[in-house]
């Protein structure tokens, strides 16, 4: 009985300890702007409710992808509501550029409910890539 506790003990601690949101290092002379519009969440360049719809957005993709994620931001408001435009952040090179893997939209309601999230083909991901350089 014991035994059966204790290893139900350890399951749960551990299933506890995978659910809290990861560090991620960021060099410290990272840019805080990148193709000259994208920003990090908490650029003073976005309004408080663009922070919020971005805050939203991320804490939404943390959930769904198990992890923290290091991002650059866009907002873009449209007919239908926001857009948050996400560029993952796979690495930094030896200059603390950042190297982007990938990136998604997510279409966003005015009260930060998330109305579906977008994912380009590769062969977008590859054509956006190719257009320009990784920072601006």
């Amino acid at each position: 009985m014991r035994v059966t506790f204790a290893i139900l003990l350890v399951a749960v601690i551990a299933c506890a300890c995978s659910t809290q949101r990861s560090a991620i290092w960021i060099p410290s002379d990272a840019p805080a702007v990148v193709f000259t519009d994208c920003r990090r969440e908490h650029d003073p360049g976005f309004s408080e409710h663009e922070q919020a719809l971005i805050g939203a957005a991320r804490r939404y993709l943390e959930r769904s992808e198990h992890g923290a994620i290091d991002a650059y931001y866009r907002v873009r408001h449209t007919f239908d509501g926001y857009e948050v435009i996400v560029m993952y952040v796979s690495s930094y090179d030896e200059g603390a550029q950042p190297v982007f893997a990938n990136y998604c939209v997510v279409l966003m309601r005015e009260d930060s409910s998330i109305i579906r999230v977008l994912q380009p083909s590769h062969s977008h991901v590859e054509r956006f890539k190719r257009a320009g350089k990784n920072h601006g």
